[in-house]
């Protein structure tokens, strides 16, 4: 049964999940009482999404997938702990000398800080790999159906803890925001299919070329 805001029980269940997962994954290291379990917490966490998607017969491909997107992500953050120094002297973090063969150079390498950059690493694919739960485990039609309401929500921080911070993008551009326009735009067809549950979600992308330009050459493909 559908709730006022047209968002199944199941759907509410799922967010929450979605945000409890990341209330975990963020809270437990943020706190000196539970900063010993981090490393027991974080990737329980990050082993039980796998072992979900693995349930609902998800490719193991699409699970280690986020991992190859995200890998420069994650070299540029584990890079940056190791080798940046600490924030201040007097951070308590653990840096190791290390004599870099052949040209006799002393990098300090940051072990706290590696430690951090692998926490953070395994952290985001923590909460990739759940909203890939989330995903499939519902439908098209419940992810549409939320998308008003989060809207709102986002719109209204935009508006009051944010200061209204768009309006620089808006400013930049002569007077239109690009961006704020393709969403609403992508909002308000979200509420007309969600108060006609039977539509049909695929939307025939608009053509962008002239009648006479060719899109790629005739001998290209053979049909």
């Amino acid at each position: 049964m559908r709730d006022q805001n047209g968002i199944t029980t199941l759907s509410v269940l799922k967010v929450l999940y979605l945000l409890v997962v990341t209330a975990v994954a963020f809270m437990v290291p943020a706190f000196a009482i539970t900063q010993r379990a981090q490393w027991f917490v974080v990737p329980a966490l990050l082993a039980l999404q796998v072992i979900i998607l693995l349930a609902c017969r998800f490719p193991s491909s699409e699970i280690a997938r986020p991992v190859w997107r995200l890998k420069w992500l994650f070299l540029f953050l584990i890079g940056c702990y190791t080798f940046l120094p600490p924030e201040s002297p007097g951070a308590g973090d653990l840096v190791l000398p290390w004599r870099v063969p052949f040209v006799d150079w002393l990098v300090p390498l940051n072990l706290t800080g590696l430690e951090r950059a692998a926490l953070m690493c395994v952290q985001i694919l923590t909460l990739l790999l759940a909203s890939m739960v989330v995903r499939a485990t519902g439908s098209g039609n419940d992810l549409v159906h939320k998308t008003p309401l989060f809207y709102q929500n986002a719109a209204r921080r935009l508006e009051l803890q944010l200061a209204r911070a768009y309006e620089y993008a808006t400013r930049h551009f002569g007077g239109q925001n690009l961006y704020l326009e393709a969403l609403q735009q992508n909002v308000r067809y979200a509420e007309q299919v969600s108060q006609q549950p039977d539509a049909d979600l695929r939307r025939q992308p608009p053509s962008t070329l002239e009648p006479q330009v060719v899109p790629y050459p005739k001998d290209l493909v053979d049909l």
